[in-house]
């Protein structure tokens, strides 16, 4: 039972760093500076291999260059396992840096062995993969619903047990098409934990200003068209009746992207 209450922490916990990730890297909803505190500890936690303003930076860089030959992290290019045992802080090239990155992880060792071993070592063997996931299943299997923001070449997939594993993070489709958004999961069936837990937040008034695409956003990316997306786009509905109200749907502004 220990381990089940343990499991459940991780869990939260790996729900907060993604929540995290719609904060920092896509700033999809505002908070108090308390929770943007904790929120910045968790990330930090979650992920440790690298440094948090970093790998903002670096992501917002994947988003641009997606499956491009600048994309330092696309298993189209580099392979699954690849992107999956890559540490981008290999990119960083001064001795001072890596000192400075070493420092970092020294004091988890300085805590104890119960804090290194569930504070440090399960947290980030965790979240490891939840992050590789997403950067290597997710963009290689499942079904690609929408044109993403910046590439319209982008390989990103919506894929269901990446995003049971990270808590929606998986509807990678979604998120690459709809950057700025806090919610990840369009359909009933996309289930996105993270996104219930900002509406929860929401009410409590510890976050607010979510951002969510309206129906005439979503029409306008949609494109569902290679044959794995049948079935998705009789789901979806919102293939467009006509050239001219496509037209008409991708003229309209979509501001909260920016």
């Amino acid at each position: 039972m220990q381990a089940v209450r343990r499991a459940k922490k991780l869990y939260v916990s790996s729900c907060l760093a993604t929540s995290g990730h719609r904060y920092f890297a896509h700033m999809s909803f505002k908070t108090t500076k308390l929770f943007e505190l904790l929120l910045a500890m968790t990330v930090q936690v979650s992920a440790s291999n690298e440094n948090i303003v970093y790998w903002i930076n670096f992501h917002e860089f994947h988003h641009q260059a997606c499956e491009t030959e600048d994309d330092i992290h696309t298993p189209w290019r580099m392979g699954f396992w690849a992107v999956q045992l890559q540490d981008s802080s290999a990119n960083l090239v001064t001795t001072q840096e890596l000192e400075i990155k070493a420092c970092e992880h020294l004091f988890w060792l300085l805590c104890g062995k119960d804090v290194f071993f569930w504070g440090c070592l399960v947290p980030n063997v965790l979240h490891f993969h939840a992050i590789r996931l997403t950067n290597s299943a997710a963009h290689l299997w499942g079904y690609r619903p929408y044109v993403a923001q910046f590439q319209s070449e982008c390989k990103a997939t919506n894929n269901w047990w990446v995003a049971i594993f990270n808590g929606g993070e998986g509807w990678h489709n979604n998120h690459h098409a709809f950057m700025g958004s806090a919610k990840h999961g369009f359909m009933w069936w996309e289930f996105d934990w993270v996104y219930f837990g900002l509406l929860i937040l929401g009410k409590l008034g510890v976050v607010w200003d979510i951002k969510v695409p309206t129906q005439e956003v979503l029409e306008a990316r949609y494109k569902g068209s290679s044959k794995r997306d049948l079935g998705i786009k009789r789901l979806y509905r919102l293939e467009c009746e006509s050239a001219e109200s496509k037209r008409k749907l991708t003229a309209q502004p979509a501001a909260w992207l920016l």
